[in-house]
């Protein structure tokens, strides 16, 4: 007889040190977490808010996966959310005076968004983001994004020498070759401080990294305007089956599995869409069922 236990049987915990406990340590550690935060999980809004405690818990956990164990990564999926947002076309050909990008990472959507469209003043926010400059292949580690290292890492995809000379001279003469310079600011979406209102916005891959999607949500609309672009991408549960989910695989840096319905709602209710995309993703990790749902939406706020 097989000791291998069968799917959804078996049990995983990832701690903040970014190890992965099976058996019964982490059935121990799960059903800990589960006692604590079940009552937490809204049948409408899914798990949206955690103490901040518990959020600080997650970024200790972000913190070791990209400056202990992800020194040598160069992405974060970033060409993957690309495709997934149709190569950004909706965006190709506009001029944005502001631009701000929440939950930048050590890479950036920004440096692909750029290819796209002409962008004025560039804002990074992160709340790991001084300690994310010292990482090898951090992309404004000299406070500047684009230029030369953007060349660099671009698929120019034109037939002839002309036209890939045309793109080169453009890039450089507007972004030169440091690039746009970039300001920075260390903290979380909750408690951005007040730096005024964009016209472009961008938040992808970050709302499972959150501790309020409330507040977060909020802090979009302080820093947006009528006619402001959203790009907004991320992951989300259903509420009843992450309830089972939960029971099983417990992922310390992803305090936050916000519902579907909640976040289609909120952008449905002040953005104009311009472009969406739903994908229902079925996968498994370590054996145990991690399914959930992905969007991709541009819109513009009404």
């Amino acid at each position: 007889m097989s000791d291998t236990p069968a799917r959804g049987e078996q049990k995983v915990f990832i701690d903040e040190h970014v190890r992965i406990l099976v058996e019964e340590e982490a059935g121990r550690r799960i059903d800990e977490r589960v006692s604590a935060e079940s009552s937490l999980i809204d049948d409408t809004e899914g798990l949206s808010r955690v103490p901040k405690e518990r959020w600080q818990e997650a970024q200790r956990y972000e913190q070791r996966t990209w400056m202990d164990q992800g020194r040598d990564l160069q992405t974060d999926r970033n060409d993957y959310h690309r495709e997934r947002f149709g190569e950004y076309a909706a965006l190709h050909g506009k001029r944005f005076s502001r631009a701000i990008e929440l939950g930048c990472g050590p890479f950036t959507n920004m440096r692909l968004i750029m290819r796209e469209c002409a962008v004025g003043e560039i804002v990074l926010l992160d709340p790991l983001i001084e300690q994310y400059l010292a990482h090898p292949y951090c992309q404004y580690r000299t406070l500047h994004l684009g230029g030369a290292k953007r060349l660099l890492g671009d698929t120019v995809k034109r037939k002839g020498t002309n036209r890939g000379l045309r793109h080169v001279l453009n890039v450089m003469a507007s972004e030169g070759l440091r690039g746009r310079r970039v300001k920075i600011i260390p903290s979380m979406i909750e408690e951005c401080p007040p730096v005024g209102c964009f016209d472009l916005v961008v938040m992808i891959n970050v709302i499972e990294h959150c501790q309020d999607a409330e507040a977060v949500f909020r802090k979009i609309m302080d820093l947006s305007r009528p006619g402001t672009m959203l790009v907004f991408g991320d992951i989300l549960y259903d509420p009843l089956s992450f309830r089972e989910q939960m029971r099983r695989l417990y992922d310390v840096g992803h305090p936050l599995r916000v519902a579907p319905q909640y976040v289609e709602g909120l952008l449905a209710k002040h953005f104009s869409e311009v472009y969406c995309r739903k994908e229902p993703i079925v996968r498994e990790f370590c054996g145990v069922p991690a399914d959930h749902q992905e969007i991709y939406f541009i819109g513009i706020r009404r």
